[in-house]
């Protein structure tokens, strides 16, 4: 359960997070605090009411990263759902890693080669969809003569 700014419960049907990408890295904010304390994640959470879940995701990535704009640009999205919770991940391609600015919800943040996330203790959603989010990045990330060899 979210809780607003009023310091009431809210429950929010849909919400989006943000798949940040260098092409070989991905970012991760480690939870700190709530039922996944510890666990790894991408910057996201529940969509405000009458909000879309790309403006959720973004204004999502901008208070738990610290971001003043969302870097990079958009190549692909996947949905899934968990009971009655619509969730969309927004994958964005960077040309840079950069640092974060956390908020309260996190006390880390690194940027995880592709290779070594399953190293990682990710939280349960995230570690359900990351293949899907890993080769959908890796393919983007193919040059044209690579993905006519590979298909």
């Amino acid at each position: 359960m979210r809780i607003g700014s009023k310091g009431e419960p809210e429950n929010s049907k849909k919400g989006a997070g943000i798949f940040f990408t260098d092409g070989s890295h991905v970012l991760l904010l480690k939870r700190s605090k709530g039922k996944h304390q510890g666990k790894w994640d991408l910057p996201g959470g529940g969509a405000k009411k009458g909000e879309s879940t790309i403006g959720a995701a973004q204004r999502e990535a901008k208070e738990e990263a610290g971001l003043d704009q969302i870097p990079g640009h958009r190549f692909d999205s996947f949905d899934s759902k968990s009971g009655h919770r619509q969730f969309t991940t927004f994958l964005y391609r960077v040309n840079d890693q950069f640092a974060c600015s956390l908020s309260d919800e996190h006390d880390a943040w690194e940027w995880v080669a592709f290779d070594d996330v399953e190293k990682v203790d990710l939280h349960p959603k995230l570690e359900d969809n990351i293949d899907r989010y890993l080769k959908s990045a890796q393919k983007r990330g193919q040059s044209f003569l690579e993905w006519v060899k590979n298909h």
